[in-house]
């Protein structure tokens, strides 16, 4: 099956290799000097009833050839409980979405002339069609009452303007949260009898909360950037989209990256843009759809531009907002350029990704320890690691 897969798909590129290598336009541009980088990293634990999260975010900025920290990355850890379990590692993936646009945020204000964020502005603002869809579907047709009586971005009583991004503070914002969510459910949860319905409504509310609370930093971020005029860009090191896949007609064959990986083999120095992409419309999730309709309405159009930086590196995926004009994402992809290693990946991102990584066995350790601390009760036993492990068979 692998050989006759080959075949096909080496048939069907023979027609589109030379074009895309024709297409390939040479990274020219006069380089930003002063720029910022953000990369998070965290791990997940689950427990009986829980997941234990740490987290990390790496900032630094970058100024005529000079640097300096915001964050430090697992230097700081942050530590955090989600209760309920449910959904557990994507909303561990969603709040460690907030600390890096809260980084990014912070970084706008100190005299940048753009910032780079590891990751798919894609993927930011497609974010609610993940677990928060899981999360509403989960409900049935109760989610339409429901999002009539919970309130909405401006009347959630969480503040985030100037919001600091210690440990302390970030812990204190996830408390905020994870209160607000029980407050709401406490009450307005009298509207179902059912057990299972109750369960199901504590599941949304959480995803309601956190999620609202998600989209109104990108709002900020955004908005901010758009008013400050400096540029926001995701820079991914892999992706799975297959925009450019669909353009040549090899769907359901490759990813774009794929594709380029195998049609710019002998290229460097090389880049491709899809301007003028639109989202569509969103299916109804756990979040305040005032605000969802907003953001979509005020940044619903984005750019995609890949690009590579040395004949044997990688294809890397830049994505951007469409109010970012044409000559700052190639005063972009100029810095990256300068500023990249032998293996064709940025430096700068390279930091921060390094900063950032957390060892995969520190929210288990973080996990034992609040349960040798916590007393015989019910929450004791929610930080109870499974019986498999208990018995030994880890």
């Amino acid at each position: 099956m692998e050989h006759a897969l080959l075949h096909v798909s080496e048939e069907l590129l023979r027609g589109v290799e030379k074009e895309l290598a024709e297409e390939a336009e040479p990274i020219s541009g006069k380089p930003f000097t002063s720029t910022g980088y953000v990369d998070g990293s965290n791990v997940v634990e689950p427990r009986r009833s829980i997941h234990v999260a740490v987290f990390s975010v790496a900032s630094i900025l970058l100024k005529n050839g000079k640097y300096s920290a915001l964050a430090r990355g697992a230097e700081e850890p942050i530590v955090s409980v989600i209760v309920p379990k449910s959904y557990g590692e994507q909303r561990a993936n969603l709040l460690m979405s907030i600390i890096e646009l809260l980084a990014a945020r912070k970084a706008l204000t100190s005299s940048l002339e753009a910032v780079f964020l590891d990751g798919s502005f894609i993927s930011e603002m497609m974010t609610v069609f993940s677990h928060p869809k899981d999360a509403t579907e989960a409900m049935g047709e109760d989610y339409k009452k429901i999002l009539d009586n919970l309130p909405d971005a401006e009347h959630l009583g969480i503040e985030l303007e100037d919001r600091d991004i210690s440990p302390k503070s970030v812990m204190g914002l996830f408390e905020e949260i994870s209160e607000k969510a029980w407050q709401i459910y406490k009450e307005r949860n009298t509207m179902f009898e059912k057990t299972s319905s109750k369960k199901s409504f504590l599941d949304f509310v959480c995803v309601y909360v956190e999620t609202t609370v998600y989209l109104k930093v990108l709002r900020d971020l955004l908005t901010a950037s758009r008013e400050l005029q400096v540029p926001l860009f995701w820079v991914a090191k892999d992706s799975e989209t297959n925009l450019l896949v669909e353009k040549v007609g090899l769907e359901g064959w490759l990813n774009d990256v794929t594709l380029l990986d195998y049609a710019w083999r002998n290229l460097e120095d090389a880049y491709t843009t899809l301007r003028g992409k639109e989202f569509g419309r969103l299916k109804p999730c756990a979040a305040d759809r005032k605000l969802v309709s907003e953001i979509l309405g005020a940044w619903g159009n984005y750019s995609v531009l890949y690009f590579k930086l040395r004949k044997l590196g990688p294809v890397l995926q830049m994505t951007y907002p469409s109010y970012v004009d044409e000559d700052e994402a190639l005063s972009a992809l100029a810095a990256l350029k300068e500023l990249s290693d032998s293996r064709g990946y940025p430096k700068p991102l390279s930091y921060v990704h390094h900063m950032a990584v957390l060892n995969p066995e520190i929210a288990r350790l973080v996990a034992d320890e609040i349960y040798k601390r916590k007393a015989d009760s019910i929450v004791r036993a929610a930080y109870a690691p499974s019986g498999r492990v208990k018995a030994g068979l880890r």
